[in-house]
């Protein structure tokens, strides 16, 4: 208590000798250029003789002893009111924040016209004119209803200019038709405007990406009243070719009707300007279906890890065999079941099939998908180091370490918890990674 007493002294004998009995009303003012305010000027203390006066006014400004009337028509207003007592002299000002909403705000793709090129990368372009106080402004883009990033603006600048922002995207088939906008929206406060101003006109983006199959092979049987169609989505739209290769001859039609067609593999193939890819149907007959049953039909399975995949014979049989380069099963005739088991399987390329002898010799092979995950996953900033600069544009690189198979891997970019773009690869790697 002893050393508190002469703190608190010295703090009150600090506080009256600054004081400065000066009360303005309002204590600050937002307001849009051309429009009017009003504010007031008078002492806290009503004991102590005092003069008032305003400073900063000019002749389209009307005053009063204690009032002053402004009609905003200078960029560069500074409003201070005096007090004189005792031959002691204090002042205080009125902050004065002078807006101007934009009169436009439209949205480009820099250096580019017509579609964009899916996994290309490209630069969105935001154009805000004649807006101020520029370092109140904030620009935000938009995927549809999905904010993707916002920028800010550090020039100290009391009147109206012209601003561009620019935002990175990469974009992907999911991406096509997807509507990109900016949005400027000055940050003043309850008293400044509440609605951001967007662009004219959204982006609508149009992509071109490649045919995909969402799957490499089908089987159907041929007594089946079934009829199955390559159609894919790309863009441009493709061309179909289907041609087979026991009858060496073409099908003009990417429609396949099973009743029609013989036995045999099928390859229908869609082509735009950016590429291919092919899709192959096998058709059989129910007299000619090999009588095995693969279970999983499908194997997936991590780089090193087990595997283990049963063949089971649907009828009786007078051999039943796995081949493979690994875990191959020598062909036995007296099991109905047999299994193809690998316990480190570190073989990239290996196409296991299941085979019987039965009235004849058949097969069925084992589509097997061999992944390793990435050994590290690391992010930096492109030929830079240190602090970044607010409003500067910089380049963000993703590097990921030997990972397997890459056209099965998306990169995906977080701000935070809000995906901001992501990556695929076209690269057909089925081995290494």
């Amino acid at each position: 208590m002893l050393l508190l007493q002469p703190l608190i002294g010295l703090l009150l004998i600090s506080l009256a000798h600054g004081d400065c009995p000066i009360l303005i009303s309002p204590v600050d003012v937002v307001v849009e250029y051309g429009d009017s305010f009003s504010a007031n000027c008078s002492s806290t203390d009503e004991t102590i003789q005092f003069g008032l006066s305003w400073d900063g006014y000019d002749e389209t400004m009307k005053k009063t002893e204690d009032d002053i009337f402004v009609d905003v028509t200078n960029w560069e207003m500074n409003l201070t009111c005096y007090m004189y007592s005792n031959k002691t002299k204090c002042s205080q000002g009125l902050p004065v924040t002078i807006y101007k909403t934009p009169d436009s705000v439209s949205i480009s793709i820099v250096n580019h016209r017509g579609p964009m090129i899916e996994g290309q990368q490209y630069e969105l372009q935001c154009d805000i004119y004649n807006v101020a106080p520029v370092q109140e402004l904030t620009v935000k883009w938009y995927k549809g209803q999905t904010l993707l990033n916002q920028t800010t603006f550090t020039e100290d600048n009391k009147s109206p200019v012209n601003e561009t922002a620019t935002l990175q995207i990469r974009p992907d088939r999911t991406d096509d038709g997807a509507q990109y906008r900016c949005e400027a929206e000055l940050d003043l406060g309850e008293d400044g405007p509440q609605y951001p101003t967007e662009s004219l006109q959204p982006l609508s983006a149009e992509l071109h990406y490649t045919p995909k199959p969402s799957s490499s092979t089908e089987t159907i049987i041929k007594n089946d009243e079934v009829t199955r169609t390559c159609t894919v989505k790309a863009n441009p739209a493709p061309t179909y070719t289907s041609h087979s290769e026991h009858l060496k001859e073409e099908i003009s039609s990417s429609v396949l009707q099973s009743p029609t067609l013989s036995p045999g593999n099928y390859t229908c193939t869609a082509t735009n300007s950016l590429g291919s890819d092919s899709k192959v149907f096998i058709i059989e007959s129910k007299e000619s279906r090999c009588p095995i049953q693969l279970v999983p039909w499908r194997a997936v399975v991590r780089y090193g890890d087990s595997v283990a995949v049963n063949c089971s014979a649907t009828v009786p049989h007078k051999g039943l065999g796995w081949e493979a380069s690994e875990g191959g099963v020598p062909m036995t005739k007296d099991k109905k079941m047999i299994t193809w088991r690998v316990s480190h399987l570190t073989e990239w390329d290996i196409q296991p099939y299941c085979y019987i002898n039965h009235e004849k010799q058949c097969q069925v092979e084992l589509p097997v998908t061999i992944y390793k995950t990435p050994d590290s996953v690391s992010i930096s900033i492109v030929n830079h180091s240190g602090p970044m600069i607010e409003g500067q544009q910089y380049e963000l690189q993703c590097d990921v370490q030997d990972v397997a198979p890459v056209q099965n891997l998306t990169v995906k970019w977080y701000k935070g918890q809000t995906l901001l773009n992501q990556t695929t690869f076209t690269e057909v790697l089925l081995h290494k990674p």
